[in-house]
């Protein structure tokens, strides 16, 4: 990873990985950033795979609520 390189901090990514960035002018740098950056790329994988868990374990908590009556 080059030392000049500006990365995208943890919130962006959370952002990111989310899918929360929709405005155009934040999300097209972020994405050609992450085409040249395989630092920030693992970073937005990890991130993805936490985001993926908590959606996970939400749903499989409201499936509980749901099966015991509320």
């Amino acid at each position: 990873m080059p030392e000049n390189t500006i990365h995208p901090d943890e919130d962006t990514l959370e952002r990111y990985a989310m899918g929360a960035i929709r405005n155009e002018a934040e999300l097209a740098p972020l994405e050609e950033h992450l085409l040249a950056c395989p630092y920030c790329v693992a970073r937005t994988e990890r991130m993805e795979d936490y985001v993926w868990s908590v959606r996970s374990a939400l749903s499989q908590s409201w499936i509980q609520v749901i099966e015991s009556g509320g």
